[in-house]
């Protein structure tokens, strides 16, 4: 019997968020959509936080460099190209989602690009892959910078993709 802890579970003083919680960072994108985790409310009963299994090979995908891409609006899981190119339909050039790509531990960005000569609009699908750094790198014509993270990838192409499209559907 009995050991169990006696602050309550509540961290005090400037100790910030506990191990293991992913608090709302200062570059993080609002999702719009569904909380990933159900952390919320007060804990009752003086434990702490219950341990953590290990992610399972089907959330593995989700989950790059230490962050949980289902937190991100933009992301929506292993959505096929068709599919991606079904959810874009009809949207401004610049609408993007991510999705993981049919190409294991990669990635892909598919967002509505100008067409050529500006007539029209069009889905492309952008692949993003680790390098041999261990970075990421976009497949595309001309581009040579590398990023640490998938969300820094997104961040530079504000200007070409702002317009995320949220993934309401919450579906992985």
């Amino acid at each position: 019997g009995g050991g169990g802890g006696g602050g309550g579970g509540v961290a005090a003083g400037p100790m910030g968020p506990p191990p293991g919680h992913m608090g709302g960072g200062g570059d993080m994108p609002p999702h719009g959509g569904h909380v990933a985790h159900g952390m919320g409310g007060p804990m009752v009963g003086g434990g702490g936080f219950a341990p953590q299994a290990p992610p399972s090979a089907a959330d593995s995908v989700h989950i790059v460099d230490g962050i949980d891409l289902r937190t991100f609006g933009w992301y929506h899981g292993t959505l096929s190209s068709a599919m991606a190119e079904q959810r874009l339909a009809n949207l401004p050039v610049g609408t993007f989602l991510v999705r993981a790509s049919s190409r294991p531990g990669a990635y892909s960005i598919s967002w509505i690009s100008p067409a050529a000569g500006n007539v029209g609009s069009m889905v492309v699908h952008t692949l993003i892959s680790r390098n041999a750094t261990g970075g990421w790198a976009m497949n595309t014509a001309g581009e040579t910078r590398v990023w640490p993270t998938i969300p820094a990838v997104l961040a530079d192409y504000q200007k070409t993709m702002p317009f995320p499209l949220n993934n309401d559907a919450c579906v992985y």
